[in-house]
C-alpha cells in the first residue's frame, strides 16, 4: 500500500482546510517526486503496521511539508485501526491543553492516549473500536461542546471517566521520560 504524490496533495488541502491555512505547505509536498512519496509511504505504512509509529512518522517527516501531524493525517489513511490523526480537537480533547507542539513526543503521547480507550472500550463493548473512530468520537464531542449542543448526561459522564484515566495515564507518562 501506498499514496500518490496527487493524493499527498490532497490530503494535505483537506488537512489545511481543518486548521490553519499555510499554502506554502500545499506547494512543499507538491514538490516532492512521484518516486519519493510513493517509496516514503509504503515504508511507513509497512512500519505502522507492525507497531513502529515512531519509524514510520520520521520515514513521512523527511518528506518535504510534512510534520508529525500530516504525517498522522497520512498513516490514519491506510492504518486507521493503530493510528490516530492528530487533529487539534482531539489533541485538546486527549491532552487537555490549548498549546499544542506537533512535535512527535507530542504525538506519541496523544497516541498512548487514544490507544488507551480504544483498549478500554473494546473490552467494555460489543465492537471493535479503531484509534481513528476513537479520535473521531473526541473531535466530535469537542465540536458539539464549542458549539454549544446539548449533550447527554450518559455521554458528558463517560467523557469525565475516560478524561480521569487519561489524566492519570499522562502523568504516568512523564514520570517514565523523566
Amino acid at each position: 500500500m501506498f499514496m500518490t504524490s496527487e493524493e499527498l496533495i490532497q490530503l494535505m488541502k483537506w488537512k489545511l482546510s481543518r486548521g490553519k491555512f499555510r499554502p506554502r505547505l500545499i506547494e512543499f509536498a507538491a514538490s516532492n517526486s512521484e518516486e519519493k512519496v510513493k517509496a516514503s509511504t509504503e515504508e511507513a505504512f509497512q512500519s505502522a503496521s507492525k507497531g513502529k509509529l515512531t519509524a514510520a512518522i520520521k520515514t513521512l517527516t523527511e518528506l518535504k511539508g510534512i510534520g508529525p501531524a500530516t504525517a498522522s493525517a497520512i498513516l490514519t489513511a491506510g492504518c486507521g485501526q493503530e493510528v490516530a490523526f492528530m487533529a487539534d480537537e482531539s489533541v485538546w480533547g486527549i491532552l487537555g491543553k490549548q498549546s499544542l507542539k506537533y512535535d512527535l513526543k507530542e504525538y506519541l503521547c496523544f497516541m498512548e492516549e487514544i490507544l488507551s480507550i480504544r483498549n478500554r472500550l473494546t473490552e467494555q463493548g460489543e465492537i471493535s473500536w479503531t484509534a481513528h473512530n476513537v479520535e473521531l468520537c473526541i473531535w466530535t464531542f469537542y465540536q458539539a461542546e464549542r458549539l454549544g449542543v446539548e449533550i447527554s448526561p450518559e455521554v458528558k459522564s463517560t467523557k469525565e471517566s475516560l478524561k480521569r484515566k487519561s489524566e492519570n495515564g499522562i502523568k504516568k507518562v512523564k514520570k517514565k521520560q523523566k
